[in-house]
């Protein structure tokens, strides 16, 4: 199961949680490992394992639909408990927008930007809500 944000030129941020979802602590404190996965023109980002805030991406998810019903805004995954990811989607003219982020770890950094629009918005949706589902059945 997968959710991922996609863009123009095959960029993409992806969150790859596997064939079942793997509490980091327990399902109350809503924090799952997920493979990590950036594409963002020539740089890449390869995370086995990577500690997802279901609280952030449900908070980010809403924002970005509120931005898409608008046409304007931000939306912005920030967890609380870790700084090592933060990314966001700012709406521009025309229905396009543009993610940027920075993702660090002891290897390094990297600050990434691409493209997007809303065509790509729907399976980010679509995604996002199998996985809630898988959420509610687990618990």
């Amino acid at each position: 199961m997968k959710v991922s944000l996609c863009g123009c030129d095959g960029n993409r941020l992806s969150f790859d949680f596997g064939g079942q979802l793997r509490y980091v602590w327990d399902p109350i404190d809503k924090a799952v490992s997920a493979a990590l996965y950036i594409d963002a023109g020539c740089f890449s980002v390869r995370c086995a394992e990577y500690i997802v805030s279901m609280d952030a991406l449900h908070c980010f998810a809403a924002d970005v639909k509120k931005c898409a019903e608008q046409l304007k805004g931000t939306a912005e995954y920030r967890p609380d408990e870790v700084e090592d990811l933060y990314f966001s989607l700012t709406m521009e003219k025309g229905g396009h927008a543009r993610i940027s982020g920075r993702f660090e770890n002891r290897d390094g950094a990297l600050v990434f930007s691409f493209d997007t629009d809303q065509s790509f918005f729907g399976d980010f949706f679509e995604d996002l809500s199998a996985l809630e589902s898988e959420v509610q059945n687990q618990r």
